[in-house]
């Protein structure tokens, strides 16, 4: 049980992972020192705060037009998910989204934290992973997908980033999408955090 100390965190949270951790010796960033609230708030910021003074460590804009359904850890301590479906979308035509269609099921964020940066970013789609898709988990890089019949099928993620990945895009530097069309910095308000990975095609399970 934590209870958050009054008036050190104004800010709306929609999902938070208290954690402490202790990677390297001696720690190279400033979260690896301190227990840390690794937060998701509802105007679409990922942040990493200090657990005790509420200072923000580290941050980075995701989206405004989607409202996450979870924040997970996919590997402890290494990397984060963010997922969100289809019906959690708010609008359509957004820097770096395609707009929502009856095919795709939900939106997946994939983070790697200390530093907080970007490892890949995706939609799944039913006429990729099947009809009857249902959720998906990221798990130390394989991506676990159920369905409504209570069947599960397993990728490999580090073959999902190696094959799909169509866009680089690292937090806090400048982009060009579409021949210039869309330009901004990533993780930051106004152009967000753009999908990175075009799943298609049948693949092969594990």
């Amino acid at each position: 049980m934590y209870r958050l100390p009054v008036g050190r965190f104004k800010i709306d949270i929609n999902s938070m992972i208290l954690y402490n951790c202790h990677l390297r010796k001696p720690p190279t960033t400033i979260e690896e020192q301190r227990p840390c609230l690794l937060v998701q708030t509802t105007d679409g910021w990922l942040k990493i705060l200090d657990a005790c003074s509420g200072e923000c460590l580290r941050s980075a804009f995701v989206s405004s037009i989607i409202k996450f359904s979870s924040l997970d850890w996919a590997d402890y301590y290494h990397t984060i998910q963010l997922k969100s479906t289809v019906s959690q979308i708010r609008r359509s035509g957004s820097r770096g989204l395609p707009p929502p269609t009856s095919d795709r099921l939900m939106i997946m964020y994939i983070f790697k934290i200390h530093p907080l940066q970007l490892a890949g970013s995706f939609s799944l789609n039913r006429s990729v992973f099947g009809a009857k898709i249902r959720d998906a988990e990221l798990s130390e890089d394989v991506l676990v997908v159920s369905h409504s019949n209570n069947t599960f099928n397993f990728y490999s993620f580090r073959w999902m980033l190696k094959h799909c990945t169509v866009l680089e895009a690292s937090l806090g530097e400048w982009l060009e999408m579409d021949g210039g069309g869309r330009c901004g910095i990533v993780g930051e308000p106004g152009f967000g955090v753009p999908l990175t990975m075009n799943i298609k095609g049948h693949w092969t399970l594990m």
